[in-house]
C-alpha cells in the first residue's frame, strides 16, 4: 500500500509536470521517463483502482502515452461532490486533455468550467492542446538506430 501511494503521489507530481513541459513549453517529455511514470502509475492503480486518485494518475499515464480514449474511460464516472473538489477538478481537466485530443471541443469546455478557476497550469495545458492542430507531441520520439 506504501508504494502504491508513493506512485500515485510521484505520478501525479511529476506527469503533469511533464505535461505541462511538453504541451506549454514545447519541451517533449523523454520516452523513458513517460514509461517509468507509466509504471508507478500501474502500482497505485493496481494496488487501488476504486480510489479517485490512483485513477488520476493512471489516467494522467494514459494521457502521456497518447491514449485518451484510455484515459477518458477512467475519468468519465468523475463527480463534483461525491470526491475531494481539489482532485475533481484535476481530473475534470485531465478529462478535458483527452477530450481535446479526441476533438471532443465541447465537452472539453464543459470539463474546464466545471473544473472551476483553480489548477491554472493544467488549464494553460488543456487550452494549448485545444488550439494546437495536431495536438503537441507529449514524448520524444526516440531516435533512429543506426543502419
Amino acid at each position: 500500500m506504501a508504494a502504491a501511494a508513493i506512485g500515485q503521489v510521484l505520478t501525479v507530481q511529476f506527469g503533469l509536470w511533464y505535461l505541462y513541459a511538453a504541451v506549454v513549453n514545447g519541451a517533449p517529455v523523454e520516452r523513458r521517463e513517460v514509461r517509468e511514470i507509466s509504471e508507478l502509475a500501474q502500482i497505485a492503480f493496481h494496488a487501488q483502482p476504486h480510489l479517485m486518485s490512483a485513477r488520476v494518475a493512471m489516467g494522467l499515464a494514459h494521457l502521456l502515452n497518447h491514449r485518451p480514449e484510455q484515459a477518458r474511460s477512467l475519468l468519465v464516472d468523475i463527480r463534483p461532490g461525491v470526491d475531494p473538489p481539489d482532485l475533481c477538478g484535476v481530473a475534470f481537466l485531465l478529462r478535458a486533455v483527452a477530450e481535446c485530443h479526441l476533438g471532443n471541443h465541447a465537452d472539453a469546455d464543459a470539463l474546464i468550467r466545471a473544473a472551476g478557476g483553480g489548477h491554472q497550469q493544467l488549464t494553460e495545458v488543456v487550452a494549448a492542446i485545444r488550439a494546437a492542430d495536431p495536438a503537441p507531441p507529449l514524448f520524444a520520439v526516440a531516435p533512429m538506430a543506426a543502419t
